[in-house]
């Protein structure tokens, strides 16, 4: 055992260590068959404590010093009592006998098992947020400066690295250090000092807390790769934006200002540099500044549209020049796009809803705006508001249910846009004893306490929101809530050119609504093909319900529309819909003609329905799987104002042929002309239905994207199904002197069963030319 004791100290000599590190991490292998208590190995005398002991390896690790006294003592009085052959009993003979082997702690060992997940898919060469557990703590003051000094000599052997201060939690015998580094920075930082116990990973929270916690110069300097030229650019109509943000310039096409009295496009209250990051970034600001680079898709472009909330243009009295001022900055970005980009249109400073679930100007404008005289639309994101009471003890006890009494704030109501409510994935507090207490108001998976609800089964604006995106969470004390706690909040860039806050914490559906422009924007870059119409629709189509979502509003389908919508949307399924999915995606329109009638001489409008025959795979018929069918259509329709109310020229509704329903019978329950005819020819109309759809056709043909989703046996989706796109006029039924224009729609339809190829023989049938018009 001695001989072993010899090779731990050549070890050790061919380590190279910072001043004052004379104590070292020991291994000691058990037998399998001993029974050893592990405490036997510590000592008061010189330090020596068990760190960890493993009951199913037999690893004991023991935080000991450099000459390992005791145990060599205690082994030496071993050798002595074998010697005295007269001895009843060995000296320290269960302790020794029960010790196969020992050696320096290796790094593996310290290593936790996120961490070991990290470098086993990565590697150990990328750096990211870590954790060092280590001896000190705020009961061991003394041992904690021995160990900062150890820490702060062992970064000096780093070329690019630096110590930073402020990122420790302390508690009782420990003190954890959060760095950025990699797996082999990791274990260089482990060999060079005797104080640190564990190395882990930390979680993707932790990362938003460490750089609102402190940043320096060096954690801001990451390699942006800007977007190709024509990629396109997410248009932020805010508080303006601090252009000279280092995190910011490579990707800030302009900032401009479409405030008459305001030339400057700068950013005086911070909001619109906060939505301008997260429009950039995303989400992956954290990990941007970790890897310390980013690679863009999309361009960010500014146009202030108020200084400060409630002051000047922003208070009521000037609510009528708002309209005038949403219209003036789409002017200035498109006078100023020379390089033809598509645009996503966000929206996130509000105002009060005047009048409850009725348009206004201000939407009404959104909606002229997205139509567009019926040529390109316009793609607008705008978040539904934020909860607009106090929040008190009240409000968390409430929660969500209380949610639902603030109402949508103006424009969000505009049916054109899509509307973008707030849920939230961030249940994690930050490290260290501050937060002990606390507990995060919303589950994983819930609506995030911030946002808003939609209008009560509104004729107006449909379904509000459309979708919801991460809008934060709060944490809770004594049933008291606290807004901003940073890993309950988004990452993104200030305002000021104070380093300090260059990086800041942002939260709300604000944040959700840069969150879901970012998402266009992205889906945009990889299919610039595309109609807005049909952005809008991918991301409605891929959004679904979280298990707390569902679990909340289990039986209530018009609570959970008000304030979930359609759900959360998946980046992966909207983007995937276009090239790989089982889906078909048809960018379509409705062309509509004066008819002369014979008798009156007057005219009526010539409507249709289109009717597609959407052919899938014999082999399900005699499938038992479940399948999911989605259909989902987006179009923009043109507003008009009559007495205080706005209406649309045209709106569309679909439906599909049912399980148990001929096409005959499909075509007369969609056609009034069909029914009309079979009754002049003496045949009796017998009622047939579609599938039993989770939203309904009554609940989801109130807006201007409408989306649907069913699951049951695949044999049911068997056959040449038909689905119909047909007209329900409005006021262009009216204006017998106007031009009628093209109705544009875009219809996504998925249907997924597990084991089958739909996709081929679907985007087949469709390609061949399915579409057939009917007059209606």
């Amino acid at each position: 055992m001695l001989n072993r004791f010899d090779k731990l100290e050549a070890d050790l000599a061919s380590k190279e260590r910072v001043t004052d590190a004379d104590r070292h991490l020991v291994t000691f292998h058990v037998s399998s068959e001993a029974a050893l208590d592990e405490k036997k190995l510590e000592s008061k005398r010189d330090g020596s404590r068990v760190i960890d002991f493993d009951p199913e390896t037999k690893e004991v690790v023991v935080d000991a010093p450099a000459n390992l006294k005791t145990f060599i003592g205690k082994l030496r009085k071993y050798q002595e009592s074998t010697e005295q052959t007269e001895a009843e009993s060995l000296k320290n003979q269960p302790l020794i006998e029960a010790i196969d082997d020992l050696q320096l702690t290796p790094f593996e060992q310290v290593v936790g098992e996120a961490l070991q997940q990290v470098l086993a898919t990565v590697g150990s060469e990328k750096r990211t947020l870590l954790e060092f557990h280590c001896r000190g703590g705020y009961r061991n003051r003394e041992e904690g400066r021995k160990t900062e000094k150890q820490l702060k000599e062992a970064f000096d052997c780093f070329d690019n690295l630096r110590f930073e201060d402020g990122h420790k939690v302390s508690f009782a015998e420990q003190e954890v250090y959060f760095f950025v580094l990699s797996g082999d920075e990791a274990e260089k930082l482990y060999d060079l000092t005797d104080c640190v116990f564990e190395v882990e990973s930390s979680p993707a929270a932790a990362l938003r807390w460490y750089y609102t916690e402190s940043s320096s110069p060096d954690e801001l300097e990451i390699e942006i790769s800007p977007p190709p030229t024509e990629a396109p650019e997410v248009v932020v109509l805010d508080t303006g934006c601090r252009s000279e943000h280092t995190l910011l310039r490579s990707g800030l096409v302009s900032s401009h200002s479409a405030l008459v009295n305001e030339e400057s496009g700068g950013d005086l209250n911070g909001h619109g540099t906060e939505m301008c990051g997260l429009a950039f970034f995303g989400e992956v600001l954290p990990n941007a500044l970790t890897e310390k680079a980013f690679t863009a898709t999309n361009w960010v472009r500014s146009v202030r549209v108020l200084v400060q909330p409630n002051q000047g243009t922003a208070t009521e009295e000037h609510r009528a020049e708002w309209p005038l001022i949403t219209e003036r900055a789409v002017q200035i970005r498109e006078q100023e796009n020379v390089d033809n980009r598509q645009a996503v249109y966000s929206l996130a400073v509000l105002g009060d809803n005047p009048i409850k679930d009725s348009a206004t100007s201000w939407s009404h404008m959104i909606d002229i705006l997205a139509f567009n005289s019926g040529e390109e639309g316009r793609l607008f994101c705008i978040s539904i508001g934020n909860y607009n009471g106090d929040f008190n003890t009240e409000f968390a006890e409430g929660y969500p249910d209380v949610n639902q009494l603030s109402d949508i704030a103006d424009p969000a109501q505009a049916v054109n846009a899509l509307t973008v409510g707030g849920y939230t994935n961030f249940t994690e507090l930050p490290p260290g004893n501050d937060y002990s207490s606390y507990q995060p108001l919303a589950p994983l998976g819930g609506i995030s306490p911030y946002t808003s609800a939609g209008p009560v089964r509104s004729k107006l604006s449909g379904i509000k929101p459309d979708v919801v995106f991460e809008a934060g969470n709060m944490a809770v004390e004594n049933s008291l809530p606290y807004v901003g706690i940073s890993t309950l909040s988004h990452l993104t860039t200030g305002f000021t050119t104070n380093i300090s806050n260059a990086v800041v914490e942002s939260w709300g559906t604000s944040g959700a609504c840069a969150l879901c422009s970012n998402m266009a924007s992205r889906i945009w870059a990889l299919h610039p093909e595309l109609r807005a119409e049909t952005i809008r629709g991918l991301i409605v189509h891929s959004a679904s319900w979280t298990k707390e979502m569902n679990r909340v509003y289990d039986n209530n389908i018009d609570d959970k529309l008000r304030v979930c919508g359609y759900g959360v949307p998946d980046f992966s399924i909207a983007s995937e819909c276009i090239s790989s999915r089982a889906s078909v995606v048809i960018e379509d329109q409705m062309q509509f003609e004066r008819k002369k009638r014979p008798k009156s001489g007057g005219y009526s409008i010539e409507r249709s329905v289109k009717y597609f025959n959407l052919p899938l795979p014999q082999e399900i018929e005699d499938q038992d799987e479940v399948v999911e069918l989605r259909v989902t259509l987006s179009y923009f329709a043109e507003p008009n104002g009559f007495r205080r109310k706005v209406v649309r020229g045209m709106d569309l509704a679909w439906d599909i042929q049912g399980p148990n329903e001929s096409a005959e019978q499909f075509k007369k329950r969609v056609n009034m002309i069909e029914r009309q005819a079979a009754k002049e020819k003496g045949k009796k109309y017998v009622r047939s239905s579609s599938f039993n759809w989770e939203i309904g056709p009554q609940r989801r043909a109130r807006g201007t994207v409408q989306s649907d989703r069913w699951q049951g046996p695949a044999s049911a989706l068997a056959g040449n199904k038909l689905l119909a796109i047909y007209p329900v006029l409005g006021w262009w039924e009216r204006r017998k002197d106007l031009q009628l224009l093209p109705q544009k729609f875009s219809l996504i339809i998925s249907a997924s069963v597990p084991g089958l190829d739909i996709y081929t023989p679907i985007k087949n049938a469709v390609e061949i030319g399915a579409a057939v018009e009917i007059e209606v």
